[in-house]
């Protein structure tokens, strides 16, 4: 099984090809969101370093498998509570069912819980198989919040 661990500035190149499949599954082009690799780089780096993100990865036999990330901000009716909100998860697809993405989301909560968060919020994609990662959430104990839309202006 993959082991999960804290993210360093020598994982940024594996990530970023994480980060290309999670953009091309996403459908982000499709709803006019574009990518630059070089923001993906500096993302990344900037969630490895700074004490407001969490920045993991799943690595099995020396290969990274899949990353999550997510930022820490305060919420914005009340300061004192803390939330983790995940901005990327992803597991090469070889990995699906192995259960190290949940492995890889308890090691999310737990460094939440270390870095003082009381909520953790995860998205789900307008994506094939949606339902199976709403499903999934739920399971893991994860309650439904809400929906985002988009426009381009």
């Amino acid at each position: 099984m993959a082991e999960i661990r804290k993210a360093t500035l020598n994982d940024v190149d594996a990530m970023v090809i994480c980060g290309r499949q999670f953009y091309r599954f996403g459908g982000f082009a499709d709803k006019g969101l574009p990518m630059s690799e070089q923001d993906l780089i500096g993302f990344i780096a900037h969630t490895i370093e700074s004490d407001f993100a969490v920045s993991l990865v799943a690595e099995d036999n020396g290969q990274i498998i899949g990353g999550i990330t997510g930022l820490i901000f305060p919420w914005f009716l009340d300061f004192k509570h803390m939330m983790l909100q995940e901005t990327w998860f992803w597991m090469l697809p070889a990995y699906h069912g192995s259960g190290t993405g949940s492995k890889m989301l308890q090691a999310f909560e737990d460094a939440g819980k270390t870095a003082g968060v009381k909520h953790v919020l995860m998205i789900t994609l307008d994506a094939p198989h949606e339902d199976r990662l709403e499903q999934y959430y739920k399971k893991m104990g994860y309650t439904h919040l809400e929906h985002q839309f988009i426009k381009e202006i």
